[in-house]
């Protein structure tokens, strides 16, 4: 605590910890988990809707993400049509589909959570070797997210195609023609659909 208090001290007059880096990506976080969060509720409910029964219970959590990605896709596509693309259609749409899925979702882990508990009590503990491995894996993890947050990093094509069409969508609120005529902002693209 001292080591932590100490280091405020010091470091504040240079860089005041509210203009930290951290805060923004902070944000960005919490938003991305909102949207995962979303479209996993929502992707669930149309899996429950789709395939009721019948799948493995990772392969309705990956199958439920995926119909959860592509419903927010079309619901972003449509909205873009509409022209009502803002910051009300940006929390309402992904809190629908969190909220929309959710009575389905609870009613499955309802089901799920007594065997996942019987589950890991049949487990045990895991071996000693487990934590230096998962600890390395969380490094391995960290080291390669860090080195690609630089923007130089972004690829050319999602630079001046993806982010580029994004942008324009989210200042004009809706998915319109292009008045130079450019070919590749008259489809649908998955990726700068949902970067707007």
């Amino acid at each position: 605590f001292w080591c932590a208090k100490l280091f405020v001290e010091e470091v504040t007059p240079h860089y005041p910890i509210d203009h930290w880096l951290f805060w923004v990506y902070a944000r960005i976080w919490v938003w991305v988990a909102f949207f995962m969060v979303a479209c996993f509720s929502g992707g669930h409910a149309v899996m429950s809707l789709v395939m009721p029964r019948g799948l493995s219970l990772r392969a309705r959590a990956v199958y439920s993400m995926c119909a959860g990605v592509l419903v927010f896709f079309a619901g972003m596509f449509l909205g873009g049509l509409l022209g009502v693309l803002g910051p009300a259609f940006a929390i309402a749409w992904p809190a629908t589909l969190a909220i929309g899925g959710l009575p389905k979702l609870l009613s499955r882990s309802r089901r799920v959570m007594p065997h996942l508990r019987a589950a890991r009590r049949r487990a045990g503990p895991p071996p000693w070797w487990f934590w230096p491995l998962a600890a390395y894996g969380m490094l391995a993890i960290a080291g390669v997210y860090f080195v690609i947050l630089t923007p130089q990093n972004v690829a050319f094509d999602a630079h001046f195609y993806h982010l580029g069409l994004a942008q324009q969508r989210a200042v004009e609120g809706a998915i319109s023609r292009s008045p130079e005529g450019w070919f590749p902002a008259t489809m649908p693209q998955l990726a700068s659909v949902l970067y707007t």
